[in-house]
């Protein structure tokens, strides 16, 4: 399964009810999970940050742009920010099962789109260009545009990082010294874009920075570098702040000291189960959601067991509910590999392996619904009701399963396993 990242940066950071709205034409398409929305009154500026499926996020990235276009009149816009859209960037970014190749090819398929429907001009930046043209490259050269939507930059890259430090004086000639003496270009430090703005509501001034490259220039490394460069100029940085996530990479024992102002919000490049049954993707589904459910309900079996007295009866309950916690772990991608396989062969052969890992999840809950029975009989009264739970739960995941199962068996034309799997079925409800 491929799992992107897109960043739609709007031009509007001050009004909130059209910043809902936007937000609002993302979060009501399926499996597209917005993740963060940071705005700036002074930059008038919104970063909105979308993962999930390519389809998903392709679809939610569109009708931001269209959302954008209809609240945004960019003739009207000022702010600090540079832009020429009111949707005015909007990267993509792999994630998971993906690559700066198919995620360009997935902005130019935006792009195009943009420009039929809605009648945008657009330009392409990063792996979505056929150069390799830059953003500041295309903001140079931008000559068409909408009369109030502007143009939109969309692109593909690599993760990175956006960063601000914050300066405790008014002149915004101390902050454009400072980033041209941490930017690349400028000889500063590598994989580092910076500009500096003024931001007349906090009466201070600001390095603004793109770490195009963490693992080249941390967030750590560059609020030093601005740090000593501010004392230099007699000045005090007075605060910092990642715009969006971070990546889960990025994050180490610095990265604290190098933020003093906003929460931290961190990316993960792997979907997690939940992401990923949420998606519109037919896998991981039923069978897979039962298989985690049991394994769950293990886990509160052994827990009850371990903060427990120690019986003999307790010790052997508790390990066969964690030998039952980790088969189940296990068969939750077990049932998402078989069901895939077969919708991709259509083979009977697929079929029947893709039924008999419900099965086989349904006959683990069932064993583990009686150790949790007789785990809530033995174990001490404070953890007696997470053990129960355990037990409902596995009965659950029992159930789930064996519907999933069921599900499959009339599309299977071989007789005996049929009637092996109706067998199992009825013997995993009789106790």
């Amino acid at each position: 399964m491929a799992w992107i990242e897109c960043v739609p940066n709007v031009s509007e950071g001050r009004r909130k009810d059209v910043i809902r709205a936007i937000g609002e034409s993302i979060v009501n398409v399926p499996g597209a999970d917005l993740r963060s929305v940071h705005s700036d009154v002074d930059h008038n500026r919104t970063v909105y940050t979308i993962v999930g499926s390519p389809f998903s996020v392709r679809e939610a990235a569109f009708r931001c742009v269209a959302a954008a276009q209809e609240h945004i009149d960019i003739s009207d816009h000022d702010g600090v920010h540079p832009r020429f859209g009111a949707a005015d960037v909007v990267p993509f970014i792999p994630l998971s099962g993906a690559n700066l190749a198919r995620c360009g090819t997935w902005a130019r398929e935006l792009a195009q789109r943009i420009e039929s429907e809605l009648e945008i001009p657009t330009y392409t930046y990063g792996a979505a260009s056929e150069n390799g043209e830059t953003l500041p490259e295309v903001r140079r050269r931008a000559d068409r545009a909408h009369p109030t939507a502007g143009a939109v930059a969309v692109g593909a890259r690599d993760l990175l990082i956006a960063y601000n430090v914050m300066l405790d004086t008014t002149d915004l000639a101390v902050a454009k010294r400072i980033a041209r003496a941490v930017r690349e270009a400028d000889g500063g430090l590598p994989a580092v874009r910076a500009l500096g703005f003024a931001l007349p509501s906090r009466q201070c001034v600001q390095v603004s920075m793109n770490l195009i490259d963490f693992r080249k220039s941390s967030p750590l490394r560059a609020y030093r570098r601005i740090r000593q460069l501010a004392r230099d100029e007699k000045v005090e940085v007075i605060g910092s702040e990642v715009v969006g996530m971070i990546p889960r990479e990025a994050v180490d024992r610095g990265l604290r000291a190098a933020l003093k102002s906003n929460m931290l919000q961190v990316l993960d490049p792997e979907p997690s189960l939940l992401d990923r049954i949420a998606a519109r993707t037919p896998t991981p589904a039923g069978g897979s959601a039962a298989a985690h459910t049991g394994a769950l309900a293990a886990a509160l079996v052994v827990m009850s067991c371990d903060l427990s007295r120690p019986t003999p009866r307790l010790r052997e309950l508790r390990l066969k509910a964690d030998r039952l916690r980790a088969q189940l772990g296990q068969l939750v991608e077990a049932d998402a590999r078989a069901y895939q396989e077969w919708s991709q062969s259509q083979e009977e052969s697929a079929l029947r392996e893709a039924t008999e890992i419900p099965v086989q999840i349904m006959e683990r809950c069932a064993e583990l619904w009686s150790i949790a029975a007789a785990a809530t009989q033995h174990c001490e009264d404070k953890v007696s009701s997470d053990c129960s739970a355990g037990r409902r739960l596995a009965e659950t995941a029992r159930d789930i399963a064996a519907d999933t199962a069921r599900a499959n068996l009339p599309l299977i034309t071989d007789g005996t396993f049929r009637s092996k799997i109706a067998r199992r079925l009825a013997a995993a409800f009789s106790g």
